[in-house]
């Protein structure tokens, strides 16, 4: 029987998202998640347009935890037409994307361990089909601090930058 990250590598459609899960991996070890000062980005710049790094912030166990943007690639600024580093995931203008992902983030908090989901969002008026892998980092393996994001359309709408 094929265990988990053999499973989740299977249903990934792009190379570079599995190149970014065989470093997390190779990171990893035996942890269940590497640490922020385990990833380099110079070791993956094929990765960084499309790079999410969240910081999770959370006041205590039993609350909720406050998901806030500390990277947001360069890509993912020019297709959705902002920027959310800095922000909490509250600053999403759609309620229901806002929704999705954070129960995406929250499951991979919860379950301490990395989340593939495919997925649509209106962009320029239109369902763009995405795929979205969560990795969480944890700096003092107990809790995850941190979570690292790519997401990559399918078909992504070709925007000319602003200005």
């Amino acid at each position: 029987m094929p265990d988990f990250d053999e499973t989740l590598r299977a249903r990934m459609r792009h190379s570079a998202m599995r190149r970014l899960f065989e470093y997390w991996l190779a990171k990893r070890g035996s942890r269940f998640a590497p640490a922020r000062a385990d990833i380099d980005p110079l070791d993956i710049p094929y990765a960084l347009g499309e790079l999410l790094m969240l910081d999770v912030e959370q006041a205590n166990p039993d609350a909720e935890p406050v998901f806030r943007y500390r990277l947001t690639g360069s890509r993912i600024v020019l297709l959705a037409g902002y920027d959310l580093t800095g922000k909490t995931t509250a600053a999403i203008p759609d309620p229901a994307k806002r929704a999705y992902v954070e129960g995406v983030y929250r499951q991979a908090v919860a379950e301490r361990a990395p989340v593939l989901v495919e997925h649509q969002r209106p962009i320029d008026g239109r369902p763009r089909d995405y795929t979205l892998l969560v990795l969480p980092l944890s700096n003092d393996g107990k809790a995850i601090d941190i979570l690292m994001a790519h997401q990559i359309y399918a078909d992504p709408p070709r925007r000319a930058p602003a200005g």
